[in-house]
């Protein structure tokens, strides 16, 4: 996934081991059978990327949560929070 045009770019000098894309598999992965649910949390400040994750969670049992991005100084903010 790529991150939104106004997502700030990581650095890889601090950042390198989390500036990566993981998918459902590589949760799937690192989880072991003593968890039963993860959080995910996007990255990037933009409402596709909250509108793609709680799309993959409602598809993946594994997923209990998602923490996702809604600009709350849009003029449309309610309406948009109660949607998602």
């Amino acid at each position: 996934m790529e991150p939104g045009p106004d997502a700030p770019a990581l650095d890889r000098r601090i950042h390198g081991v989390i500036d990566a894309d993981f998918d459902v598999d590589d949760l799937v992965v690192a989880v072991d059978a003593r968890v039963d649910r993860t959080v995910v949390v996007q990255s990037a400040c933009t409402m596709a990327e909250t509108e793609l994750l709680l799309n993959v969670a409602a598809e993946t049992p594994l997923i209990g949560a998602v923490v996702g991005w809604v600009d709350l100084t849009a003029p449309n903010r309610m309406p948009v929070v109660r949607q998602i």
